[in-house]
């Protein structure tokens, strides 16, 4: 099997093909349902963010998603695919209130003495934060409702706006270029479709949908519930550092880790795993065994692994893993420009009337979303020129143009084949590139820390919903447009929640320890950025070098059709290395027993099931579980 043909192009057997015709998923049901499983879970999720240490609320999606189900079936009318794809996709913005414990951390930040000793008090810009004295005074008033916040809220929602419209821009774009033209697999996002038409539309398919939902309900019960195993790994480290110092290993918990291998091509999971073991074993081991770096001088024996990636990441893997990213990405667009072309002229309109045959087929003139794309970026900047005069503009229209466009492009294409986005990083480059332009330049403001343009790396997440939403049969504009309505809503239910928690007790107290815990570690880091005492650990050979080095290999590869994806080496690379190892091990289950025990035509229309049914039940566990959180950290705080 060739590169080509493995990567994409024609559907697999089993593999979900999106309906001949589409409809609006916005109807009055699904937006009632989702502005209900708003103002229901909102509440929790910021409780959980101010309150509750290590928890996870991702399955919030998968459970309201069969409770609108089965609440509509017994009403007589059951849900269309559509209406249940707007329910289950746009649920998540139930955590965008969370903006307004933001607020909270500004003024925190501002009237906190450890800024003051790092003199950045006074130098905080009118658009992050009220001056110190002021910022004071609301923060034991404890109310949103001063005029200081207007300034504040006016920059934000123009920002706000600019960085959807580039969003949404990247996403269409990326949308017709790795869906519609190339015809890349996307994995992970048959997944959450097989689970939707299987509650709307495939009763065939519910007993093994209801029995694996019924085994991650019991896993989840044992180890979400009762505890018995370390979430979301066993950590090998104390074990494996006798032999292999600066190495990491672990097993993963999670069942959702394995059965993710069940669907990942067998190929991507492989060189998933080869770059994870490349970086994370060998890379770490060869960096403390010969001393290279700061990392070596960090490590301990026994580190944990999430530690030893964070550290090991700053201090040398982030410029190789943005090379090898970038390589990986533009390699094969570069190798078969035609593909690209073949895109972006199917949104071109060549004859009169011809625009109306584009329009209708609901591909957006690739003009117009350049228009919008460009437009936004460059409003982004001009007002950010007007705000801080010092900002180099160089340095934004290299993020904002050239950074945001390639790197959708490259992430995009990494859903596309090995269903994980790859972490941009965007926001640890752009620091270390402020502070290495403040270094050489003299610059002495801090204003330049406090504001960016928009710099686009969304795109990608949305071509990843839209290729669901293409599956369900829904329309692109319906999705898009439920977004929109629903985004505001959230914000407003977002404020009057977060103001409440605030009136109930100061942020941060003990009443919410999770910022109590982590928010004073955040001002430190901040000011030793802001006050020029930060190391400066990103060096541009590394990443020149890597990028080098990965893209020969991965132009031999699509020439020669090698089965070795290059875009899942780069994914593997920035992921932990107990999940790409959980993927292989799903993987090998997968192919070499589940496959032929059952029948391959049998496993690969019913694997997307088994996984969805299995995150269903998770996700019911992982809910009631907060939920016993949440009653069990506020009953302390009663009057008694």
């Amino acid at each position: 099997m060739s590169g080509k043909e493995a990567e994409g192009s024609n559907p697999a057997v089993g593999e979900l093909s999106p309906p001949e015709e589409e409809r609006s998923g916005l109807t009055w049901r699904s937006f009632l349902a989702l502005i209900y499983a708003i103002v229901i879970f909102q509440p929790a999720i910021i409780w959980s963010q101010l309150a509750l240490i290590g928890v996870s609320l991702a399955g919030i999606s998968w459970f309201v998603m069969l409770v609108f189900v089965e609440l509509t079936r017994l009403s007589g009318k059951p849900p269309t695919k559509q209406e249940t794809f707007i329910i289950y996709s746009l649920t998540g913005l139930a955590g965008s209130g969370v903006f307004f414990v933001n607020l909270i951390y500004n003024l925190y930040f501002t009237i906190s003495p450890l800024t003051a000793e790092f003199g950045i008090t006074d130098k905080i810009p009118w658009w992050y934060s009220p001056p110190a004295p002021l910022a004071a005074k609301i923060y034991k008033m404890r109310t949103f409702l001063h005029p200081a916040f207007l300034p504040i809220l006016g920059v934000w929602v123009i920002f706000t706006i600019l960085g959807l419209a580039t969003d949404i821009t990247m996403g269409l774009l990326t949308k017709q270029l790795y869906i519609d033209t190339e015809k890349l697999p996307f994995p992970m996002q048959q997944v959450p479709a097989s689970a939707i038409l299987t509650l709307t539309e495939q009763p065939k398919r519910m007993r093994v949908f209801l029995f694996f939902i019924w085994i991650g309900l019991l896993w989840g019960a044992l180890v979400y519930g009762v505890g018995i195993l370390p979430i979301p790994w066993i950590d090998l480290n104390r074990v494996i550092h006798y032999i292999l110092p600066g190495a990491s290993f672990g097993i993963p918990t999670d069942l959702l880790i394995y059965c993710s291998g069940f669907i990942i091509p067998f190929h991507v999971v492989v060189s998933m795993f080869i770059g994870s073991l490349a970086v994370q074993v060998i890379g770490n081991s060869y960096l403390v065994i010969n001393r290279v770096g700061e990392f070596s001088n960090e490590w301990f024996p026994g580190m944990s692994i999430i530690l030893t990636a964070q550290r090991s990441i700053l201090h040398f893997w982030m410029g190789p893993f943005i090379g090898i990213a970038l390589a990986a990405g533009l390699i094969p667009i570069l190798v078969r420009p035609k593909t690209l072309i073949q895109a972006l002229s199917g949104m071109i309109p060549k004859k009169v009337g011809e625009a109306e045959r584009v329009k209708s087929k609901g591909v957006i003139s690739l003009w117009l979303l350049l228009g919008i794309w460009f437009g936004a970026t460059i409003a982004s900047i001009i007002i950010v020129h007007f705000l801080v005069p010092g900002y180099p503009i160089l340095i934004m229209l290299f993020f904002s143009l050239l950074w945001s466009f390639v790197w959708s492009l490259t992430t995009a294409r990494s859903i596309g084949l090995t269903g994980q986005g790859l972490d941009a990083r965007t926001g640890d480059v752009l620091t270390l590139t402020k502070y290495g332009y403040i270094a050489a330049s003299g610059y002495q403001g801090v204003d330049i820390w406090f504001i960016n343009p928009v710099i686009s790396t969304g795109g990608a997440s949305w071509c990843a919903s839209f290729k669901v939403a293409q599956l369900c049969g829904c329309t692109i504009k319906s999705y898009i447009l439920a977004y929109l309505l629903a985004y505001p809503i959230s914000l407003i239910m977002g404020f009057i929640f977060v103001s409440q928690f605030w009136r109930m007790a100061p942020i941060p107290s003990a009443q919410f320890p999770n910022v109590a815990l982590n928010w004073p570690i955040n001002v430190v880091r901040s000011n030793l950025w802001y006050s020029g005492k930060m190391f400066h650990v990103f060096r541009v050979e590394h990443l020149l070098a890597s990028f080098i080095i990965t893209a020969v290999p991965a132009a031999l590869f699509e020439i020669f059709h090698v089965p070795i994806s290059m875009i899942g080496v780069a994914a593997g690379a920035s992921s932990m290395i107990p999940v790409t190892f959980g993927n292989l091990i799903g993987a090998l289950l997968g192919r070499f027993v589940f496959e032929r025990k059952l029948g391959e035509v049998w496993w690969r229309e019913h694997r997307a099931v088994i996984i969805a049914g299995i995150g269903l039940g998770e996700g019911i566990v992982m809910i009631l579980r907060v939920l016993y959180n949440i009653i069990a950290v506020s009953l302390w705080a009663l009057p008694y």
